[in-house]
């Protein structure tokens, strides 16, 4: 099994790269890869903020050295009820690499419950989730690549941002409000459940 790390109290859990249920930027051998933060099983949840932010390695060669990869069932979940609740920033490396990639459908960001914001930013590569990211307030993807739901993610939130600098695919969204900006060209796919009003991009 992965890490486990709860906080009752409203302090931030930080999480960069060598820490707790953290790749820690050593290879995983396994895969061929060198990654920024690794979150294989593990359960992060604060009473305060959580910030997790990870560089993938320019130099590893082989599969995909992302920034930071959310796998096996891993959870993140915060009870802070406003403001950004979790943030989570990526920057990709060699191979054109994800900045952020939560690869398996078992895998969430945020809980049904929860009210704080939630914003996903890869500063280098594409951002992709297969699993879930729910709150009830605010979703804000914001990529240096390509967006996508891998055919499996699910977005649900009271309103979803989303700036991309490529092709952006949602097929699985319930939201209220969305806003899109795609700056370096790409095709939109976006399906929501439900009533949806075309908001604007405030970055």
């Amino acid at each position: 099994g992965g890490s486990s790390l709860t906080t009752t109290g409203a302090g931030t859990i930080t999480i960069p790269e060598t820490s707790l249920a953290t790749g820690g930027g050593l290879p995983d051998a396994a895969n061929s890869t060198d990654i920024g933060v690794l979150l294989n099983g593990a359960t992060l949840f604060g009473g305060g903020a959580i910030a997790i932010t990870g560089t993938g390695s320019k130099a590893a060669t082989g599969q995909q050295n992302p920034g930071v990869r959310i796998t096996n069932g891993s959870s993140i979940a915060s009870s802070l009820a406003s403001g950004t609740a979790i943030s989570i920033t990526g920057t990709g490396g060699a191979n054109n690499s994800h900045g952020i990639n939560m690869t398996d459908v078992n895998s969430t960001i945020g809980a049904p419950a929860m009210t704080g914001g939630i914003s996903l930013t890869s500063l280098t590569g594409p951002l992709a989730f297969s699993g879930t990211v729910e709150t009830e307030g605010t979703v804000f993807l914001n990529s240096a690549g390509r967006v996508s739901d891998g055919g499996s993610g699910i977005v649900t939130a009271g309103s979803l941002g989303v700036i991309a600098d490529g092709a952006v695919s949602l097929l699985d969204t319930n939201v209220s409000t969305v806003a899109v900006q795609i700056t370096g060209g790409g095709a939109l796919q976006l399906t929501n459940n439900g009533a949806l009003s075309i908001g604007t991009v405030n970055n």
